[in-house]
């Protein structure tokens, strides 16, 4: 990541045992093809291994993206249909994804220093 670059972070709650699975099968894809069209420079899924006494408990998972300015995600086209079985079965998807996990917010980053 460079210096003023933004970094967009989803946080999820996982709901049902198979969400990871939904993730690599469905969001990867999907959004792997957003990468390689250059539609966002980066796509991560993070899951919560460790937290303080302080930390909300509730929270399972994080999605980070590093968006292109001026660009967006094009979810509706006819190769992420295709890969994901077609029409009918990439309309379907919606009503799943609110089955395996709620996402409690989402907030934007701008990256200020780092250190080597």
């Amino acid at each position: 990541m460079e210096i003023g670059e933004t970094l967009n972070v989803y946080v999820m709650v996982q709901n049902v045992q198979y969400y990871e699975i939904f993730e690599s099968f469905f969001a990867r894809p999907i959004l792997q093809n957003g990468v390689y069209r250059g539609d966002i420079k980066w796509w991560g899924f993070t899951n919560v291994l460790e937290r303080n006494e302080d930390a909300f408990t509730e929270i399972t998972h994080f999605t980070l993206e590093i968006p292109i300015e001026g660009k967006k995600i094009e979810l509706f086209i006819d190769k992420n249909k295709s890969m994901i079985g077609g029409e009918f079965i990439f309309d379907k998807v919606p009503n799943l994804v609110r089955e395996p996990r709620t996402v409690l917010g989402n907030g934007k980053l701008k990256l200020l220093m780092t250190v080597d």
